[in-house]
């Protein structure tokens, strides 16, 4: 059962500045190691702050992002406090990355360049072949934050909790990597795209929506995530579906929504034969939760720039050549 408090005042979501220390930009490098590597950045930038993702994601004043069993008397401040509790500080220096840079890539044109920000559901990324390939041709280099997936959220729901999914630090952990790395490498800031699977697609399809000043575009494969409640009776991916799905998180503000609406843009992919339940109130696959999503999120509310895809998979990731369709439409000319 959802929960939702909708009179919850802003003043009951304010919530601290976090103790690390926010800096402002780093020195771009003069030189540039290529190949598969692993840093730790020092940065959290302004926009990974723990007051700034929770300003984001509870702009309306509710709690609709937790879904559990919540007891019926329990207050917004009561919800609010164990969100709180539960959204841990995040310390980049304690963190480590993976970074990809092709040697086509150097300091001369790095400004030709955009980034792809990589949320993995496990402790680290595992691409299908051809994947590094296609994200050379668009000229992205790659980073993700390790030991960022579905874990980490699995940490905030053994502490009590009844949200899962409530944990800070997935988001975190995405713009930490997208504040450092264009700051280092000098990146196009108009070309950085969040992308994820399973678990990590969930984080990807939030922070598109949520953090449009930050992402031009989120490509979610297997799984996202929706700030608009699914019907409680519709048909898709050929069965029909009864089981209500609440709100997974809270709608953006309307002037950050209207930026994702206007200006973002969006690929939805699904596994054709995805039998993997999403979960929570949720009783159906993933494929099916994907398709109801964009037509009722992103159809509806008129997302100018958004497209489904049904790959030919199941729950895993598809081939390069869907990567490659998504990236043309995502990176294409604006």
């Amino acid at each position: 059962m959802l929960l939702r408090t909708p009179t919850a005042s802003k003043a009951a979501l304010a919530v601290p500045q976090p103790t690390v220390k926010v800096t402002s930009v780093a020195p771009v490098v003069s030189t540039v190691k290529s190949g598969t590597f692993t840093v730790q950045f020092t940065e959290l930038g302004t926009h990974a702050t723990r007051a700034k993702v929770m300003e984001r994601l509870f702009s309306s004043g509710s709690v609709a992002r937790f879904v559990g069993a919540v007891p019926s008397e329990t207050t917004a401040e009561q919800l609010v406090e164990q969100a709180d509790a539960l959204m841990l500080s995040y310390v980049p220096a304690k963190e480590q990355f993976q970074v990809i840079i092709p040697a086509s890539f150097n300091t001369n044109n790095a400004s030709e360049w955009g980034l792809f920000v990589w949320c993995s559901p496990g402790g680290k990324p595992e691409l299908p072949s051809g994947w590094l390939a296609a994200l050379e041709r668009h000229k992205l280099l790659f980073v993700s934050p390790l030991n960022n997936g579905n874990a980490r959220n699995t940490q905030a729901q053994s502490k009590g909790s009844a949200f899962p999914f409530c944990n800070y630090e997935p988001f975190a952990g995405a713009l930490v990597a997208r504040h450092n790395m264009v700051q280092r490498y000098g990146l196009d800031e108009k070309r950085v795209f969040v992308s994820g699977h399973s678990g990590g697609a969930n984080t990807a399809s939030e922070l598109g929506v949520c953090f449009p000043d930050q992402f031009a575009g989120a490509i979610p494969f297997m799984s996202c995530k929706g700030y608009a409640a699914l019907p409680g009776s519709a048909t898709a991916g050929g069965a029909k579906w009864e089981k209500y799905l609440d709100p997974l998180y809270d709608q953006p503000s309307e002037s950050i929504l209207n930026r994702a609406r206007q200006e973002s843009r969006f690929v939805l992919v699904a596994g054709k034969s995805d039998t993997v339940p999403f979960g929570g109130s949720w009783k159906g696959a993933n494929r099916q939760q994907a398709e109801l999503l964009f037509t009722h999120q992103f159809q509806k509310d008129d997302f100018k720039q958004a497209r489904f895809i049904l790959a030919p998979t199941g729950h895993g990731l598809p081939s390069a050549a869907v990567l490659d369709e998504a990236l043309r439409f995502v990176d294409g000319p604006r």
